[in-house]
């Protein structure tokens, strides 16, 4: 479990990703939520049924501790196909 959170630190912390992200999505795009679960999933390398969507507060959560809300989560998953 460490080491998914320091792994999803580093997506975090990377803030050139991020404005890259921001830059290339001037137009709302949406992605459905089973895919961006398998991408983070994927990206944190644990299983997929580990990771939750939580429509209230937007945020996807594994073995139950928050770790990236909807919006960004969409943003590093465009950003990834992008390239």
């Amino acid at each position: 479990m460490l080491l998914a959170f320091f792994t999803f630190t580093a997506l975090l912390g990377c803030k050139q990703t991020e404005l890259e992200v921001q830059n290339a999505g001037t137009t709302t795009q949406r992605v459905d939520i089973p895919t961006l679960t398998k991408y983070f999933a994927n990206r944190i390398n644990v299983d997929v049924n580990d990771i939750r969507y939580d429509e209230k507060t937007q945020q996807f959560s594994l073995r139950g501790v928050d770790q990236v809300n909807l919006e960004k989560l969409t943003r590093f998953y465009l950003n990834s196909i992008t390239k």
